[in-house]
């Protein structure tokens, strides 16, 4: 069974077309599920929605797969772990365009216990699930990553730039 909630509601139409129970709160979603993912915008959204109240994590694993420090990730571990749950993070490299395809690049930061007993489970995003290491260094990869991209966008659109100056057609640049 699958149990959404989205703060925009309207998000989860489809869903509940498809045989979703829709949520009315977080924590209505939370007490009735055994494995809670959450992909939102920082560790802020993060925790106001985990942690609207009090809640057991009690035989709960919460799936952190948003993009965020790697010290706040440790910080949602540590207070799962408090509430008696497990976690585990598995941010993701790609866009909404990568996820029906299935193609997201999962990095997963967990025990190799934790890894492999949701390995099959998070491979339904990519084709591949890597397990880089401990709670932390998930964070750390696609940081990294996104890095990378952002000067890698900036390099070549100078080279582009140039290419354009110089009079030679982009289109053979390319």
């Amino acid at each position: 069974n699958v149990i959404v909630w989205n703060r925009t509601k309207s998000k989860t139409v489809k869903l509940k077309k498809h045989g979703a129970l829709v949520a009315e709160t977080p924590a209505e979603a939370i007490s009735e599920s055994e494995l809670i993912i959450t992909m939102l915008s920082d560790f802020n959204a993060t925790s106001s929605v985990l942690f609207p109240e009090k809640i057991s994590f009690k035989n709960k694993t919460v799936m952190q797969m948003g993009t965020m420090a790697p010290g706040e990730s440790i910080l949602l571990k540590e207070r799962v772990e408090q509430l008696e749950g497990e976690y585990l993070e598995c941010p993701v490299l790609g866009g909404i365009a990568f996820i029906p395809e299935g193609k997201l690049l999962p990095l997963v930061g967990a025990s190799e216990l934790q890894f492999n007993h949701w390995k099959s489970f998070i491979e339904n995003f990519g084709e591949k699930a890597f397990h880089i290491g401990e709670v932390g260094m998930g964070a750390s990869v696609k940081l990294a990553f996104n890095q990378l991209i952002a000067s890698l966008t900036s390099s070549f659109s100078m080279s582009l730039g140039y290419i354009s100056n110089v009079g030679i057609d982009p289109n053979l640049f390319m």
